[in-house]
């Protein structure tokens, strides 16, 4: 994530974006430069006015006093690196605590499941590289934004030097200043979040462990046996749909719809699968509403764009307004659970099963039933959600070189 502090060259002309005349007097209500034509207009009926110049000494004052309380801010992300780190080093800890759990738990099955144990070591470091690599990026952020913070800082002192010149061109530069200075400030608001360790997935995986132990053979194999790691195929991104350098992160970003937009932008993986069992995992809570599933050949050609579970060629879990849905087919049946970080997605094509779990309490969701003829493509949906930005991410659950391994392995036994 990155701030971009406005250059002199970026601000707009002192003309009316609207009517191309030349920008005359300062609207309090709106908080707008307008011309002689927005004077006239319905639109600013009954406002107040003051002179440019007034409207620019009191601004100045304004983001000044901003820009103070983010200096204050900017002292103390000090502690935020070092919490950093140390975050990092306890997280590193619970992960070795926990591999040493697991091992333990697995002495008293290994006659049974060693190849279980394998997959859950791997889905352990799975997950501590991916937050080892979150803090990082944190890391790097935080400097980043640091710096955004002290350019900003300099850009405010400029302003008063520029008081005497051009006070429209200087209102401009001011009111760019200020969306930057909401941006780095909003960053400095998610550091506490954002550092806080959270094992919550960590404890279900050791936690579903001591389950097998408990009910020995009776349940496995266990989904995440067949775990792999996905990514999104940013080709069949709806509109509002943007996806990360690495394709594992979709944002939705709320832009104005047109006219009959849909209440649902899709995204597909860039996997399909003809054959075996597949294991994946999707970080929910970025978002209010969701819908994640898969979708048989053809869908996309379709033309038509349905809604996921909307025809007979997909299968989906959907969060939307607080309740459960299970779909297909326009059928929906309602589910118990409204709250869910993690989604956990198990298919058995040649069993023709599609089941969803919640994979934080290891909760069985809902089972689907279908003996699949074509190839099957993981699918997302993100609901529009008003003065938010909601997300999904598709899960690091198998180490790199292992997932490299295992491809090699699949593309070996396909030619064979």
């Amino acid at each position: 994530m990155s701030y971009q502090l406005p250059s002199p060259g970026s601000v707009a002309p002192c003309v009316c974006s609207l009517h191309g005349s030349a920008l005359i007097i300062f609207c309090e209500r709106c908080r707008e430069l307008l011309c002689e034509d927005c004077l006239s207009s319905d639109a600013h009926r009954n406002h107040g006015f003051v002179r440019s110049r007034d409207a620019c000494k009191e601004q100045i004052d304004e983001v000044t006093k901003q820009a103070q309380k983010l200096t204050i801010k900017y002292a103390k992300t000090g502690d935020v690196i070092a919490r950093v780190s140390k975050t990092k080093k306890d997280h590193e800890e619970k992960f070795d605590k926990a591999t040493t759990t697991v091992n333990k738990l697995y002495e008293e099955l290994r006659k049974l499941i060693k190849k279980n144990q394998e997959q859950a070591l791997l889905l352990i470091q799975g997950l501590k590289e991916s937050r080892g690599k979150e803090l990082d990026r944190l890391a790097q952020e935080v400097d980043k934004t640091n710096q955004r913070a002290t350019d900003i800082g300099k850009a405010v002192a400029q302003l008063r030097h520029n008081l005497e010149g051009n006070s429209v061109s200087t209102l401009l530069e001011i009111k760019a200043l200020q969306s930057s200075i909401e941006a780095v400030d909003d960053f400095y608001r998610m550091l506490e979040e954002k550092t806080d360790a959270d094992t919550t997935r960590l404890s279900a995986l050791v936690n579903s462990v001591e389950k097998i132990l408990q009910e020995n053979q009776k349940l496995l194999p266990r989904p995440w046996e067949f775990a792999e790691n996905l990514t999104f195929d940013e080709k069949t991104a709806d509109n509002n749909l943007s996806t990360s350098s690495d394709k594992t992160q979709v944002r939705y970003f709320n832009k104005l719809p047109s006219k009959g937009a849909e209440s649902f932008a899709n995204i597909l993986a860039a996997q399909c699968f003809t054959n075996g069992r597949h294991y994946w995992e999707v970080e929910v809570k970025g978002a209010e509403s969701w819908t994640v599933g898969v979708v048989e050949e053809g869908w996309q050609q379709k033309g038509n764009r349905h809604a996921l579970g909307e025809d007979c060629l997909s299968w989906a879990l959907q969060l939307d307004d607080g309740r459960l849905l299970a779909l297909h087919n326009d059928d929906a049946i309602n589910l118990k659970g409204s709250e869910f970080e993690r989604l956990g997605i198990f298919l058995d094509y040649d069993k023709g099963q599609l089941q969803f779990y919640n994979v934080v309490i290891g909760q069985p969701l809902h089972i689907f039933y279908k003996k699949f003829k074509n190839s099957i493509q993981p699918a997302f949906s993100i609901g529009h959600e008003n003065g938010t930005i909601s997300q999904l991410v598709l899960c690091h659950l198998v180490p790199q070189r292992q997932h490299l391994q295992t491809n090699l392995n699949n593309d070996s036994e396909t030619l064979v």
